[in-house]
């Protein structure tokens, strides 16, 4: 059995509890996508508040609430049955943190088979607890494509990539990535392009693009994937 513990980061929230209508009380979701397999680097996406409810004044017939006077907390996620990565946050630690307000973390299996994740939320000087767990199966990959689509004029969408051999566009776009199916299912998980000749479109941004490319000249380009033992690849000429 293997087991994680993860150090999460609590994204701060308040409000003046005057207008509050409810008082600060645990929640705990997990959000997943129904028509997407789990498959090895996929996400779960946890989301937890330890928050009240307080109502805006002069709201008229919308819906006023909102979340507020969030709670000093300290939690714990731990993954058991398969191993697990963290990522926002990325730091890992057997003490958990102590912050007020909410959540959110993604957690990502390593490895095939059934992962239980849990996460645990104290409530800092009431010694108060809130657990929620759910479990996932981790399956394995059946199909693996390469999708790319191509635009040369700016305007999305654009049109399916030319294949073989096709003329040279001077500024040409292409959005090429990579999906895994399992039993006729996308599945959930993060297979990487390697490209040959292809260059980012956008290398230097802060949040990475890392499936927009440009041909900078006539020749050969490849796109190529791999995953759990499967390849997929894409191969044009540009003259």
């Amino acid at each position: 059995m293997h087991k994680a513990i993860a150090l999460l980061t609590v994204l701060s929230t308040a409000c003046a509890p005057a207008n509050e209508t409810e008082a600060p009380h645990p929640w705990i979701a997990l959000g997943r996508d129904p028509q997407l397999a789990l498959g090895v680097g996929g996400t779960l996406y946890w989301n937890a508040a330890w928050q009240g409810t307080c109502v805006r004044d002069n709201w008229g017939d919308a819906d006023s609430s909102y979340s507020c006077d969030g709670q000093p907390i300290r939690v714990h996620i731990t993954c058991d049955g398969v191993p697990c990565t963290v990522s926002e946050p990325e730091a890992l630690d057997a003490r958990g943190v102590e912050a007020d307000g909410e959540l959110h973390v993604n957690v990502h299996p390593q490895a095939l088979g059934t992962i239980t994740t849990t996460i645990t939320m104290e409530r800092i000087g009431t010694g108060e607890v809130a657990t929620q767990t759910a479990t996932a199966e981790v399956v394995a990959a059946t199909r693996l494509e390469i999708e790319c689509m191509f635009e040369a004029d700016g305007q999305w969408p654009g049109v399916d990539c030319p294949k073989d051999v096709a003329p040279f566009v001077p500024g040409a776009v292409y959005l090429i990535s990579a999906q895994a199916y399992a039993k006729g299912m996308k599945l959930d998980t993060d297979v990487r392009i390697a490209a040959e000749g292809f260059q980012l479109k956008f290398p230097n941004e802060q949040i990475a693009v890392d499936d927009i490319f440009i041909a900078p000249s006539p020749g050969d380009y490849a796109a190529r994937a791999a995953y759990q033992g499967l390849s997929a690849e894409y191969l044009i000429t540009l003259q």
